[in-house]
């Protein structure tokens, strides 16, 4: 019964997936009869696509763990990031629905429950390291705000993804950042798999309002992105002189219209990777190296320091007092929603938190490349996005690896089109080009080890700084913090080449 279940509910999601990518509207099926030939090349193209997901073998051994409960320790979902570990049951919404099949497939081929233990994003280290401390096996899988599991590192809790049996990080259902980026030494002990899902949601991003580019008359901007023309400085061209004083203060203000709105937190720090560049980066002999302090870097904070500074058409610090007499500020995203400007900075996520009744067209593209010889557009995932962890004090090694493989490749195969092919593409997203960009978006995300194992201790977030405080040097600022952040980072690589010694 319970088979029979399952399969009813995958064969109404593949379903779904596919009338989702014919161009069905929320409302119902969409209308081709004028011209069948697009609607039928369409659904075939998308079924072609979903059988591939659906055909990669996990090469998994068939076991049977006898109803042992897998738990999963995660971060209390928001409305922003929802790590979708575990739905008790279908409720008819896509995404929940992929992920009650995903796990019920996992559970039913293996013999195990899965369980999610959620806990406030600020108790899950200190949670973990307690029950590390005193050898309970109560987590068999952690999935938590990055950033904070990387602070984490030297509390001994992780076990090297490499010793734990059947994971493969050259699978789809891995980010290969975290071979790339994330790997020193044959060891790992952080990494992303499409269990996380909210390292999709909180993938940084651009957005523009299609009606105002045509009202300014910019050339088409999806072409602009295709032939890899889109540039910083090219966006700056663009947006630097678009201002209008719509409440005739004076002041440039929350109230006015502006041609690119962002901030000066995460949006800011993005543009390092989004340039091609790191903080860490492997040598030709397979080491690490601080590579921050570099010509370019200073270029990059040239560029941004001018760029948010100087510019009327370019905001990212306003503020103003509300009615109770609170100062406030404005997300870029907030004056995008209100049509208040041309592009706006932000994540993949708001195209469903924030956008999807917004009654303006809009598209989505990445960050600008530095220059045009730049390969590949980059871009970087915000902190708040979940990574994965296996506790070392986990007893049954065997059923950690098998488990968390399997709903890995079943988050690839049910979750990820659930959420990223029919809830964004095709209700967040609104024009079939922006479906090809997010891809070439979700395939530029960088995990850097200087940024995962930053700790607050290291460059991560010194851009950000810099860009705030316009009169700043990062000659002279780096020459004063140095010292501390190459011996915090030279601490991580140590604790890489000496585990397991």
């Amino acid at each position: 019964m319970k088979k029979t279940i399952i399969m009813l509910l995958l064969a109404a999601l593949l379903t779904s997936f596919v009338s989702c990518g014919s161009g069905a509207a929320e409302t119902g099926p969409a209308d081709t009869a004028a011209d069948p030939v697009v609607g039928e090349t369409k659904t075939a193209e998308e079924t072609d696509a979903l059988a591939a997901r659906q055909n990669i073998a996990d090469d998994l051994p068939e076991k049977n763990f006898d109803g042992d409960v897998f738990t999963v320790l995660s971060d209390e979902p928001t409305y922003l990031i929802d790590n979708a570990i575990d739905i008790e049951e279908s409720t008819g919404e896509v995404v929940d629905d992929a992920v009650f099949a995903r796990n019920a497939l996992v559970e039913e081929r293996f013999g195990v429950l899965v369980e999610a233990r959620y806990l406030p994003v600020g108790d899950i280290i200190k949670t973990l390291n307690k029950e590390v401390l005193a050898g309970d096996d109560v987590n068999d899988l952690v999935t938590s705000h990055v950033c904070n599991m990387g602070a984490a590192l030297f509390n001994d809790m992780y076990m090297n993804w490499y010793n734990v049996p059947c994971v493969n990080f050259e699978k789809p259902w891995w980010s290969a950042s975290t071979v790339d980026d994330l790997t020193y030494g044959g060891k790992c002990f952080i990494a992303v798999g499409d269990v996380a899902l909210s390292s999709l949601q909180a993938t940084y991003c651009y957005y523009f309002n299609k009606q105002l580019t045509e009202d300014y008359q910019i050339p088409d901007v999806y072409e602009t992105v295709l032939e890899g023309k889109w540039t910083v400085d090219y966006l700056i061209g663009l947006t630097k002189d678009i201002y209008n004083d719509t409440n005739n203060s004076g002041d440039r203000d929350e109230a006015d219209f502006y041609g690119l709105c962002t901030n000066a937190s995460s949006n800011a720090n993005t543009y390092l990777w989004a340039f091609d560049s790191r903080i860490i980066a492997k040598t030709a002999e397979g080491g690490l190296e601080v590579v921050y302090n570099s010509e370019k870097t200073v270029d990059i904070v040239t560029k941004l320091v001018s760029m948010y500074n100087e510019n009327v058409g370019i905001s990212y610090n306003l503020d103003y007092t509300d009615s109770e007499g609170n100062k406030q500020f404005p997300y870029p995203r907030d004056m995008f929603l209100n049509n208040r400007t041309v592009f706006a900075a932000g994540q993949i996520s708001m195209s469903l938190t924030h956008f999807r009744d917004m009654e303006s067209d809009y598209g989505i593209i990445p960050y600008p490349k530095w220059d045009e010889a730049q390969k590949e557009y980059r871009t970087m995932v915000d902190g708040s996005h979940s990574a994965m962890a296996i506790p070392v004090t986990v007893q049954n090694m065997e059923m950690a690896g098998i488990v968390t493989e399997a709903m890995c490749a079943e988050s690839y195969k049910l979750v990820i089109p659930a959420y990223y092919d029919t809830a964004l593409k095709y209700k967040g997203t609104r024009d079939e080009t922006s479906v090809e960009i997010l891809d070439m978006i979700v395939d530029a995300r960088v995990f850097d080890m200087g940024y995962v194992y930053d700790a607050w201790k290291g460059a991560s977030f010194l851009i950000q700084n810099l860009v705030r405080d316009s009169g700043s040097n990062f000659t002279s600022t780096w020459a004063g913090k140095e010292q501390a952040v190459t011996a915090h980072y030279a601490e991580v690589m140590e604790y890489f080449e000496n585990y397991g010694e």
